[in-house]
């Protein structure tokens, strides 16, 4: 990373902070929501799906996603079972795996959850947290009401959809969700 402007920089080790919450037990859930407000921002200002709203929609939209702390082995999504709602990983990875074979691993931005969704139909792939994971949900209720109310959302998620079934088919035509 390189600083575009005259910065400042706090630096503090794991190890510093694992003593100031063990004395303190309080300045956990204060850097937990400064982590959580430092990857939204980011987000929204990174992620294309946010790109199509100005600030006010933005900040709208993200109010409707739940956020999510999962461990490493949770499983998010199950193969064909139906999607809880559009996931969007803001820290960790995830594997996309489909008949228990690894077909995809996801990262930090990566969107899923959006071709069961756009298709109504059930997951055609398993998601697991491969690490310690931070996600908003989207639910299927809110992400219906996205759809119906911002088709600019549809159009957006179908490209991505069939570039992830494009990019599939080169590797046996395998759909992700």
């Amino acid at each position: 990373m390189v600083a575009t402007a005259p910065t400042q920089l706090l630096a503090m080790s794991r190890q510093l902070i694992h003593e100031l919450v063990n004395a303190e037990p309080a300045v956990w859930p204060v850097l937990l929501r400064f982590l959580r407000t430092r990857l939204l921002d980011r987000l929204l200002a990174t992620s294309p799906l946010f790109q199509q709203f100005d600030r006010g929609e933005r900040d709208e939209l993200i109010r409707k996603f739940r956020f999510l702390e999962v461990a490493a082995g949770t499983p998010l999504v199950a193969q064909g079972a139906p999607t809880p709602g559009l996931f969007l990983l803001m820290a960790g990875h995830a594997e996309v795996a489909r008949d228990g074979a690894r077909v995809a691993v996801l990262g930090p931005g990566d969107l899923f959850g959006e071709m069961s969704l756009l298709g109504g139909d059930v997951a055609g792939a398993a998601v697991t947290a491969h690490s310690k994971c931070l996600l908003l949900l989207l639910p299927v209720a809110d992400f219906r009401r996205l759809t119906m109310t911002h088709p600019q959302v549809v159009a957006f998620l179908s490209e991505l959809a069939d570039q992830r079934v494009q990019g599939a088919s080169d590797v046996g035509h395998v759909e992700l969700l």
